[in-house]
């Protein structure tokens, strides 16, 4: 399986009234969106976190996350992450849009690669208990009553049980 599409999408919302956070007063509440899709039909949703210029955020994912992306395989999520932080870092933009747009982009593959278990009603702990912990390390907080049981199975692999 292949990304072959990241699209960011710009969404606002006018507020009823005005939101006040530190310095900062909101009329307006707005976010970026980013949608990954794979060769495959499977696409993932994620949000990046912009309060100021969410177009900003977008331009980013646009041009300089989107070429890192596009062809990777959606489940190397931490590769993808830290070829998304190479591309910008040794230029000195480690933080602000650059972080805020990643985010957004990390969470859509995120999501896209749970939604092939999503659709077969499997619980998320149950379908990722045989994979390597490579792609996620697993923890448990679950009633230790009734799931003591996994808990014991899965505390090897994920190496954090509580």
């Amino acid at each position: 399986m292949k990304v072959t599409n990241i699209e960011p999408i710009v969404i606002a919302a006018q507020l009823d009234k005005p939101w006040k956070i530190g310095t900062a007063v909101f009329r307006t509440m707005s976010a970026t969106l980013v949608r990954v899709e794979t060769d495959e039909g499977i696409s993932g949703i994620g949000e990046c976190l912009t309060r100021f210029a969410p177009e900003a955020a977008a331009a980013v994912v646009e041009k300089i996350l989107k070429p890192v992306v596009i062809d990777q395989d959606p489940f190397e999520v931490e590769l993808i992450w830290d070829k998304m932080y190479g591309v910008m870092r040794g230029r000195g933009h480690s933080k602000g849009f650059v972080l805020e747009a990643m985010s957004g982009v990390d969470i859509a593959l995120w999501t896209s690669w749970a939604k092939p278990w999503a659709s077969q009603s499997t619980d998320f702990w149950e379908a990722t208990a045989g994979l390597p912990c490579r792609f996620m390390p697993r923890h448990f907080s679950l009633n230790p009553r009734r799931y003591s049981s996994v808990k014991r199975r899965n505390s090897r692999l994920a190496g954090t049980a509580r």
